[in-house]
């Protein structure tokens, strides 16, 4: 479970291509917006399990390299698709880390 406004030390894996995706509300286009995945784990340690998330507009255009410690908020949204159920996260917020020492969010 993700709290809001609650940040998370990861580090990261792996950044997918930039895409531009088709974004509906109500079906009213929106126009398109740059959206790429982040495949974070947790810091300093191999870890078998991996968190994907979306970055979304300005955020996606830039790229991140493995190992760059970040600071992400994340939102998670549960849905139904075709009888199947489907978790997707999204980065609200990402922040580069330098020292783990001085980190104020």
């Amino acid at each position: 479970m993700f709290y809001p406004n609650t940040y998370l030390i990861m580090e990261v894996a792996h950044q997918s291509q930039v895409k531009n995706v088709d974004v509906c509300e109500d079906d009213i286009h929106m126009g398109y917006e740059p959206q790429s995945e982040l495949e974070l784990i947790e810091p300093g340690k191999p870890s078998l399990e991996r968190l994907v998330g979306t970055l979304c507009g300005k955020a996606a255009l830039h790229q991140f390299k493995k190992g760059d410690l970040v600071a992400v908020c994340l939102r998670h949204r549960g849905y139904t698709d075709n009888g199947e159920l489907v978790n997707h996260i999204i980065i609200e917020d990402i922040k580069f880390v330098k020292d783990l020492d001085y980190l104020y969010l």
